[in-house]
């Protein structure tokens, strides 16, 4: 899997009219820098990214030691509808199943499938996390959606 590779698979999933966002445990500018350097940020609509910052700033209207980080599905809420919505509203009153089933969380670890899950949305697993291969068996007990090898099976599969 190289760079380019990459850029081909997320041209063609915006080319197919899906909208691509990140909801990230990560702090913006360590989640951004990479992005720029390689030049995947241009496929990835801003208004549909939540970072670690967001988190953080919302923990605010929460019960102290109430953690917003994953699992807590909060960062995919708020990158998906904090347009939409408050961070006051998604946390008290979440966003109606209709609209988060219309979106596809894609990621690499447990907490990403039980934030998704647990925030409504559809979960893809990728096998490229630290765990590879050897990690499938588990998305399958647990239930994720769909199972891919790799992000590059993205453009062809959705």
């Amino acid at each position: 899997m190289n760079l380019e590779s990459i850029k081909e698979t997320l041209q063609k999933l915006k080319d197919k009219g899906y909208r691509l966002g990140i909801g990230t445990g990560r702090p913006t500018e360590e989640a951004l820098y990479p992005m720029r350097k390689w030049g995947l940020d241009e496929y990835f609509d801003e208004d549909l990214c939540a970072y670690y910052d967001d988190v953080s700033n919302a923990e605010c209207l929460v019960e102290k030691g109430v953690q917003l980080a994953k699992p807590h599905p909060f960062v995919f809420l708020k990158a998906a509808f904090g347009n939409e919505y408050s961070d006051k509203e998604l946390l008290e009153k979440g966003v109606p199943v209709e609209k988060t089933e219309k979106c596809l969380v894609i990621g690499d670890a447990a907490s990403d499938m039980f934030a998704a899950q647990s925030g409504g949305f559809l979960f893809g697993a990728v096998l490229t996390g630290v765990t590879g291969e050897n990690g499938r068996a588990f998305f399958e007990e647990n239930q994720a959606d769909m199972i891919f090898n790799s992000v590059l099976e993205l453009g062809e599969s959705l």
